[in-house]
């Protein structure tokens, strides 16, 4: 709360209210043009309490109405009592009975923005409440599904395709390495010794230069076929709801497989499944406390 003091009766009255109206108005732009919101101004009161006309009359003088006028605040003018009438009253924006009166009109502006704050505050705590417990169904209803399992067993029978097909490919290298030695030995007779050894080292040399760049090739394409396994793997177990289990949580279910989010819903006697990250086990219900 700003006061900025002022002569309310008597000469040079109406200059001193018009100024003080100006200091405040310099005083709220100063603050908006710096980013201080909380030293702007929100509401101006102009007034002072009962007395005669001519005790009141500062508040009829033209440079007061000007300056009021002129406020970028907006302005409750409260002067005198409730049957006092000035021409400050009439270029307000709204006019008080009382300077108390004022004070009132502020405050229950005050008051009833507040309550409209805890309102919203109280809406948006039930609306983020609403929603997690609806990702939690969701994802408790993934956890029963199939998908995940299927998933991961087609992960697995990719593993031991890739396997198979590395053992196949390696078999394959062994026998054409031999029916390459084969062929080297088999010419070896019908050639020149000086002829014959001069073609083997080179087909030697284009042998190895070959077996060295086709191990190495598949090599990568292992790694690369390992490593995106691996990633796909990794992925699957991040984005699973049975990952939420492995921390120790448990799904509950009646009998016939609807999940249990209320103990509402069951009553001492009834069968009640628990599923777990590893099984599952039936229980019976003992008691049932719906706090």
């Amino acid at each position: 709360m700003l006061f900025s003091p002022a002569r309310v009766q008597g000469d040079g009255a109406g200059r001193d209210i018009a100024r003080a109206i100006k200091l405040l108005n310099e005083y709220h732009e100063r603050a908006r043009s710096q980013g201080r919101s909380g030293d702007l101004v929100d509401v101006l009161i102009v007034g002072r309490g009962g007395g005669s006309t001519e005790d009141l009359w500062a508040f009829n003088e033209e440079e007061v109405a000007r300056a009021i006028v002129a406020s970028a605040i907006p302005v409750i003018s409260a002067v005198g009592h409730e049957t006092d009438f000035t021409i400050a009253d009439f270029v307000a924006d709204r006019r008080a009975p009382t300077p108390s009166a004022a004070a009132e009109l502020v405050a229950a502006r005050e008051d009833q923005l507040c309550d409209t704050l805890a309102q919203t505050g109280q809406s948006l705590s039930r609306l983020m409440r609403y929603r997690i417990v609806t990702a939690r169904t969701r994802v408790q209803q993934q956890a029963l599904s199939q998908a995940f399992d299927e998933v991961r067993g087609r992960l697995r029978d990719a593993a031991a395709s890739t396997d198979s097909a590395s053992h196949r490919l390696q078999i394959l290298m062994n026998q054409t390495i031999r029916s390459a030695h084969l062929r080297a030995d088999a010419l070896s007779g019908s050639l020149a010794p000086a002829q014959l050894r001069a073609r083997l080292a080179q087909a030697r040399v284009r042998f190895d230069s070959a077996y060295t760049g086709c191990n190495t090739a598949i090599e990568k394409q292992m790694d690369d076929a390992k490593k995106s396994l691996g990633l796909a793997a990794a992925s699957l177990d991040a984005l699973s709801p049975l990952a939420v289990l492995q921390r120790g949580y448990a799904i509950a279910q009646t009998e016939d497989g609807s999940l249990l989010r209320d103990a509402k819903q069951v009553s001492v006697g009834d069968s009640v499944k628990i599923r777990l990250a590893r099984g599952k086990f039936g229980t019976r219900v003992e008691s049932v406390d719906e706090n």
